[in-house]
């Protein structure tokens, strides 16, 4: 899962990777976003949960971050992709990764989240009916995906943004799109959900080192299946501009079970 893509672990694609880079490209989206995230489950009583899941979890960087929000919550955290899976490492003792898809959840969540997910699914209406039937009344969903009306790279990085650009054609289904917020909404709210809190917000490289963590970024996601040295001296050109500037957008929604 990733600001600019969400790799498919069922592609053929997946077995020419390069792991290291993914699970690092995860770590740097986690530490980056965040902060930016972290009110939403403050403001929804996350600290009073005792079983979180999480769908299309990656390495569980994400998850780690949250069991510094929670008192006794335990986090069940599920990929289909074995080998990023791997590649969790000094992960709290209360996260527990297994291989599998929505329909490997226990059914007695009470937080389910899905994060940089949803735009990758081709089929989400069955992704969505399973999860209706994971969640009891009262429980919550919590969905973060990509908001690329607010995305902006300043100066455009010819051969980094090909590069990006060829790979996503590739793992993508075709009916992917990363402008999905009011779609996503009408169709959860639809299978007895109700909306309770919506948000759209941005990370921009003018924080205090968010710069480097994009630059970092951004060399992790070309590492991921080979960069070469015009991506890597279009990226280090990018950070070394005094006027260069990146912002990635995202939304989150927040949905009771009816």
């Amino acid at each position: 899962m990733t600001f600019f893509d969400k790799y498919d672990g069922n592609n053929h694609l997946m077995n020419n990777i390069n792991y290291d880079a993914y699970a690092n490209m995860l770590s740097l989206q986690a530490k980056m976003c965040f902060p930016f995230e972290s009110g939403v489950y403050l403001n929804h009583s996350i600290h009073k949960l005792n079983k979180i899941g999480e769908i299309g979890c990656g390495n569980a960087s994400y998850a780690n971050k949250l069991t510094g929000l929670t008192n006794e919550a335990n986090f069940i955290c599920i990929d289909h992709d074995e080998k990023i899976l791997n590649k969790a490492s000094n992960i709290n003792s209360k996260i527990k990764t297994s291989v599998g898809d929505i329909r490997s959840l226990p059914s007695d969540i009470e937080l389910l989240i899905s994060r940089l997910v949803l735009h990758q699914i081709e089929d989400r209406d069955d992704f969505i009916d399973e999860v209706g039937r994971k969640l009891k009344t009262g429980n919550k969903l919590i969905i973060i995906d990509s908001y690329d009306k607010y995305f902006k790279l300043i100066p455009k990085l010819e051969f980094f943004s090909k590069h990006l650009s060829s790979h996503r054609k590739k793992l993508s289904p075709r009916t992917a799109s990363r402008n999905l917020k009011n779609d996503i909404i009408y169709e959860v709210e639809k299978r007895e959900f109700k909306l309770i809190d919506e948000q759209n917000y941005y990370v921009p490289s003018t924080l205090p080192k968010y710069k480097e963590y994009f630059k970092e970024y951004m060399l992790e996601t070309a590492k991921i299946f080979g960069i070469n040295s015009e991506i890597n001296k279009d990226i280090q050109d990018w950070f070394e501009n005094m006027n260069s500037y990146a912002q990635i957008g995202l939304f989150i929604c927040v949905f009771e079970k009816l």
